[in-house]
């Protein structure tokens, strides 16, 4: 979770984004997709406010909007432990001259609690039934070729997950 390429596909040019690092660790480790965005919320970069001092400042402050919230509990709460990570992927302990706070929360999973920052995450999230389950669905969806389920399907995925693991 804390590579140089990984961290840098999923952020923004000009700053770490935990939106996008946080719903890649929701997708494709708990198998849990977010909500789109409310139509009449404005994109990060339209909000106003003071100027932000962090990144996580900035994001804080989208996220007074009640309707934003809900969603961004979870993926913010994810994304969050990867802020000592620069866009570039470069390890940090400060921006602007203010420490870097990268708590943050799991939620959605077996082993759900609060983070200390990504290394936390990777330890809690390699523990999880929720993410060995979930992984081995990304596996059986690869085998098939396919997303769409049977009946069939679904029993034979009962039987890969026993197997799978041990």
């Amino acid at each position: 979770l804390t590579s140089i390429g990984l961290l840098h596909k999923k952020t923004k040019p000009a700053h770490p984004s935990p939106v996008q690092r946080g719903v890649f660790v929701m997708e494709q480790f708990l198998c849990l997709a977010p909500n789109p965005p409310p139509e009449d919320v404005p994109p990060l970069e339209e909000t106003e406010g003071s100027e932000p001092q962090t990144n996580r400042d900035r994001y804080v402050q989208h996220t007074i909007n009640p309707s934003c919230y809900g969603c961004h509990k979870m993926m913010d709460g994810i994304g969050f432990s990867f802020e000592n990570y620069d866009p570039m992927g470069r390890y940090r302990t400060t921006e602007n001259g203010m420490p870097i706070d990268a708590t943050g929360e799991l939620m959605g999973a077996d082993v759900a609690g609060p983070l200390d920052n990504a290394l936390h995450l990777s330890q809690k999230l390699a523990s999880s039934q929720t993410v060995h389950d979930c992984l081995s669905q990304h596996v059986f969806e690869y085998a098939l070729g396919r997303r769409e389920w049977s009946e069939e399907d679904y029993e034979l995925l009962k039987f890969f997950k026993q197997g799978f693991w041990e």
